[in-house]
């Protein structure tokens, strides 16, 4: 979470970056946010689940074939068996 850390300055919320005091910025309800953040976040690329931010090389991850979103598999398990299927086999098609 934001506030002091052991190198003394405030921290965004999300990734935990060290950000100069008065340089936070908000989106999509999120306050604290580094610059980069809140790029991803106005970007939708966030889990539409839990809201966490994902990387592009993330894994555990399945995209939703009606709505284009990605959903950690921890965080839906449809999605987790998805994840587990493709796993055993890289060319399953797989609906989600």
């Amino acid at each position: 979470l934001a506030g002091a850390s052991a190198g003394g300055g405030p921290r965004c919320v999300s990734c935990g970056l060290q950000v100069k005091k008065g340089s936070f910025h908000q989106a999509r309800g999120w306050t604290n946010l580094c610059r980069n953040c809140k790029s991803c976040y106005e970007n939708g690329d966030f889990c539409k689940v839990c809201e966490r931010l994902y990387s592009p090389t993330e894994k555990d991850m399945v995209c939703c074939d009606t709505c284009n979103s990605w959903i950690h598999g921890a965080c839906d398990p449809e999605a987790s068996r998805v994840i587990a299927t493709v796993a055993k086999d890289p060319k399953a098609n797989v609906p989600y």
